[in-house]
C-alpha cells in the first residue's frame, strides 16, 4: 500500500511538471509533437502490476455479466 501511494505521488508530481511546462508553448512544430507524445504518457503508466497477496481462507464465487438490453436476456 505504501509503495502504491509513493508511485501515485511520483506520477502526480510528473503530471504537474508536464502541465506547468505547457504554459511555455513551443513555437516549433517538432517540439510540440515530442512534448505531447504518447511516449511521455506511457512512461507514467506502470507496466508491471504488483502481485496481490493471496488469501488462503477465501471462497470462490461465480459472477455472470450480461451485456446488452435487459429485454434480450434469456433466463
Amino acid at each position: 500500500m505504501r509503495s502504491e501511494m509513493l508511485s501515485l505521488k511520483q506520477n502526480n508530481e510528473r503530471l504537474q511538471r508536464m502541465v506547468s511546462g505547457t504554459t511555455n508553448l513551443p513555437t516549433d512544430l517538432t517540439d510540440t509533437r515530442s512534448t505531447s507524445s504518447m511516449d511521455a504518457l506511457s512512461d507514467l503508466i506502470p507496466t508491471e502490476d504488483p502481485t496481490p497477496d493471496v488469501e488462503t481462507d477465501g471462497k470462490r464465487i461465480a459472477i455472470s455479466v450480461y451485456l446488452g438490453q435487459p429485454q434480450s436476456f434469456e433466463r
